[in-house]
Parts: C-alpha cells; structure tokens; sequence
C-alpha cells in the first residue's frame, strides 16, 4: 500500500466496502488493536485514491468507538493518522489539534502506541500545517525534529518524506538551490524503496522550483514525469497539483488555452478528493488565462470564487495571490495608478519571495511612470479587501475602485 502498488490498491477498491464493514464492526466488537494495525493501510489508500473524506470519518470515529474507549492508548495513533488526513483536506486547525494530541500522548510504563513512527507521523503534520499558515520558523522547526526522528528509527520512506518537507520550506523561504538539494535526495530515497506515491510527489515538488526559476523545459519533463507515475498508479490526489503546475507553465509560455485545459483538469479532480488549496490555485490559473484573453468578466468571478475559499481556508499566501490578481484585473481595467497602489501593498508582504517578487516588481513598473511616485493603499487590511473582491466583482469593484482614488 505505501508504495502505490496498483494491484494492491486495485484489489482494496474492489473491496472498500467490505473494509468498510469490517471496520465499523471493530469499532463495536472490537478487536480494537486491529483498528490501530490497521489505520496506517487506511490512511495510505485514502491518500493514494483521494479518499480522504472517508478516511478521516472512519478514523474519527475509530476514536470515539466503544473498543478504543475501552483501549484509550490506541486513541493517539488513531489521531496521528487522522490529522494528516485533516491536514490534506486543508482543515489545519483541526489537524494541528489531533497532531498536538498524538505528540504529547504519555505512555504506561511498559507500553508502546503499536507505532514506532507515531512521533514522526504527528510532528510532520504539525509541521505542514504551520507552514500553511505561514509559520515559517515553527514549521522548519516540526520539520527538523521529523527528520531527527526518521533517522532515529531508520525508515528510509520517512527520512525521504522529511527531505521533502524541508524542500518546501527552503522554497517557500526564496533559497531555490538548497530547495532542489533536498527534493533530489529525496527523489533518490522514494525511488531505492520503491515509492511510487512519494516519488511522484517529490518531482512535483521539483516542477514547482524550476517553475520558480522560469527554467520551464525543466519543469515540463519532472511534471511529465510525476504526471506518468499517478496515470500509472492511480494517484488522483497527487494528479491534481500536477494539473495545477502544469497550467503554471502554460502561464508562463503564454498558452492560455493549454493553462485553461490542465486547470479545469485539476479543478473536476479537486472536487472529487477535496483539495481545496489546490482548487484555488488552479482558479487562478483561470483568472490569468481570462486576463490574457481579455475576458475580464470571467476573470472577476473566477477571482471571486477562488477568494471565497482562500478566506475559508486561512492560509496568507493564497491571500496574497488573490490581491495580486486583483491589481492585475485593475490594470486590465485600464486602472494603472490604482492597480500600482494595490500592487506596492502587495509587496509589503512575506509571503512574496524571489522570482515572484522580481516579476511583481516589473509588472508594477510597466503599468506606467507614476508607479515611481505612486505610495501604496492605506486602505484595509488584506482579509478585508478580500472580502470586497469577492462582493464588488459584479460591480466590477466601483466601490473599492473609488477609495483607492481618493485615499491618498
């Protein structure tokens, strides 16, 4: 099952239903320590097939089940497992709580969680989720103490997954090199274990740096790559952040039909394994390809929707992103002075690192020589203007649009 076997995972397909029974009937009979043998098998289909709202379900009632409350040292690990999949549902609060549980569980003397990776599975998840929230120093911190513990326990599946981790922290920091260090070390170790899910996830990973360096011939053979192994293992899950980058490098070979078909690919795959993030993304892939289009209506309620999300899932860059786009649709407007004003807020922030910078940075410039002179938007905060681009898009933002005139 870890290593995306198709014939395993074709056989638990044909059989989830029986799985299924056989679980609930554990929760209520018992034994309970087969739910705990079982959980990580559970967890790791639903991952592979982009089950994850039922993983998580079953996982949670496990939990509170009448054979684990008669076993409470099983409950930690059911919640190890049960964060992850609360954290790949984009659910961070509610997976940094079953993380935090699991981490600090006590143990009897003499007993042990029947998981020597309990602490590695819970410190990476509270790892992930900080870096969602943009918690860049805790999240490298989660992420060193998994790698500690990886290599205490000597799981090369896992060593290879805390390389990952820190890849992304490297690249969320701007440091590109150290980022395409770690993935490749770590492509090494998925691929000498036989870990077709954590290899097609790692040259994922790889795509996105190159497509951070514009080195876009290079991002198309890894996501080729990446994209070849969920085909052949039937990884839906992972297939839709392929989808995504893929539109990414449309983007940037200014293919806007080509960014259209591989983000609405990524949107229809989202919806059925719950990716919400990655629904965001691939929306504004769409609002780009509208824009270089000219289809600014369709690029207001394509912002619009992907903004709703954004707000629900808390998660600052997916906000940043969204103002950006939002000056952008201003100076397809013919807004250039506003547009500036929104961008050089935009600026101000983190979140916005490296290339993306450089490239946010002349874009501003090129929308006209007060951009020099222009100071940027004292008006709301972030969430708020969020907020107003989703309200004012059929207004073709009027009411904002104003504001900024007049705030200087």
């Amino acid at each position: 099952m870890r290593n995306a076997e198709p014939e395993i995972l074709g056989e638990i397909d044909a059989e989830f239903e029986n799985v299924r029974t056989a679980w609930r009937f554990a929760m209520k009979h018992g034994p309970a320590d087969a739910l705990a043998g079982a959980a990580y098998a559970l967890m790791t289909y639903c991952e592979h097939r982009g089950r994850r709202p039922e993983g998580l379900e079953l996982l949670h009632k496990a939990m509170h089940s009448e054979s684990v409350a008669l076993h409470p040292e099983f409950v930690p690990l059911l919640a190890a497992h049960a964060a992850w999949m609360a954290y790949r549902l984009d659910r961070y609060a509610e997976a940094e709580a079953l993380g935090t549980l699991a981490l600090e569980a006590k143990w009897p003397a003499g007993r042990r969680s029947g998981d020597p990776n309990l602490a590695f599975r819970a410190a990476t998840v509270l790892g992930a989720s900080s870096a969602r929230l943009g918690r860049s120093d805790e999240a490298h911190r989660r992420f060193r103490q998994a790698l500690e513990l990886a290599k205490k326990s000597g799981s090369p599946f896992d060593i290879a997954s805390a390389l990952d981790n820190l890849g992304i922290i490297a690249r969320e920091r701007g440091d590109l090199d150290e980022a395409l260090r770690l993935y490749r070390e770590a492509l090494l170790k998925h691929r000498e274990v036989g870990d077709a899910g954590g290899a097609a996830l790692c040259l994922n990973n790889q795509g996105v740096v190159h497509i951070l360096r514009r080195d876009l011939d290079a991002a198309s053979e890894v996501l080729r790559e990446a994209s070849q192994l969920c085909e052949r293992h039937g990884l839906p899950s992972t297939r839709v952040m392929v989808e995504v980058n893929l539109a990414n490098v449309a983007m940037y070979r200014d293919a806007p039909e080509l960014a259209v078909r591989h983000a609405r690919q990524a949107l229809e795959l989202s919806s059925q394994t719950g990716q919400r993030a990655n629904a965001v993304e691939a929306r504004h892939a769409l609002v780009w390809a509208a824009l270089r289009q000219g289809d600014l209506a369709t690029a207001r309620s394509e912002l619009a929707a992907a903004t709703t999300v954004a707000i629900a899932l808390g998660r600052p860059a997916l906000l940043v992103a969204a103002v950006r786009l939002f000056a952008e649709v201003l100076a397809a407007q013919g807004l250039p002075d506003a547009a500036v004003r929104v961008m050089r807020l935009v600026l101000q922030r983190t979140e916005l690192v490296g290339v993306e910078r450089e490239e946010a940075e002349r874009q501003m410039q090129s929308w006209g020589a007060s951009a020099a002179a222009t100071e940027a938007w004292d008006g709301p905060p972030l969430n708020e203007i969020a907020l107003r681009v989703i309200a004012e898009a059929g207004q073709a933002y009027a009411p904002l649009i104003s504001e900024l005139r007049v705030s200087r």
